[in-house]
């Protein structure tokens, strides 16, 4: 949020990254993102999204490096996190943020995966446009009669489940005592996010757990 005002870094129909490192009211994506967001006061009459963006984001700049210079510690959860700030708000934000990733439990005695003649490929996580389903249901469809089998592990946009229903066996969602059990039954965990991840917890329980991941080249994966 204190780069985005939207939160997520991506464009207004979520199909692709900004690749910005904060708002900017000459941008077309940007403007076409505060549309959306824009409160009208009626009294006041219509307001011209191009003059208010003038006034506002300078302001809402200030406001966020007044905010972040008031902390005592800033925690991020991967370099990449450290670096878009530092990029964005200078290297005096920058310097105040440590590392300290997201913690996985390491498994013990497990045991060891299962093998067969097909390629079990699984999506874990939520099931949505920025984080890249439709990528992996359009993979499905172009292995379509390939020793392949197309698995996703929880919930999702209902519209996205249905498209793609005859290419990815929807498994839904799982607890997380059950994740071990499904990746013995993986052979390679897909994270084909649009958006800029800032960490992948997904991405660190595969890789615990000996499982090679196939990751976009998005944010922190």
């Amino acid at each position: 949020f204190y780069l985005c005002p939207v939160y997520n870094l991506v464009k207004r129909d979520r199909s692709a990254m900004c690749h910005r490192l904060g708002p900017d009211r000459n941008v077309a994506d940007c403007r076409d993102c505060f549309e959306d967001k824009l409160v009208i006061d009626q009294q006041a009459g219509p307001v011209e999204l191009g003059a208010y963006l003038a006034t506002y984001l300078p302001r809402r700049r200030e406001a966020v490096k007044e905010a972040l210079r008031a902390a005592d510690a800033i925690i991020a959860p991967s370099r990449y996190v450290k670096d878009k700030y530092s990029q964005a708000l200078g290297e005096e934000i920058g310097e105040m943020i440590t590392v300290i990733p997201h913690g996985v439990t390491i498994p013990h005695n497990q045991a060891p995966r299962e093998t067969g003649k097909q390629l079990h490929v699984t999506f874990l996580g939520n099931a949505t446009r920025v984080k890249g389903f439709e990528v992996f249901g359009e993979a499905a469809r172009l292995l379509r009669n390939r020793p392949v089998v197309m698995q996703s592990f929880g919930a999702g946009e209902k519209d996205l489940l249905h498209k793609y229903r005859a290419e990815v066996k929807v498994k839904g969602p799982y607890k997380p005592e059950e994740l071990p059990d499904i990746l013995r039954q993986t052979d390679v965990v897909v994270i084909p996010s649009v958006w800029e991840e800032t960490f992948c917890l997904t991405l660190s329980e595969a890789m615990a757990h000996g499982v090679p991941v196939i990751a976009s080249d998005a944010g922190a994966l």
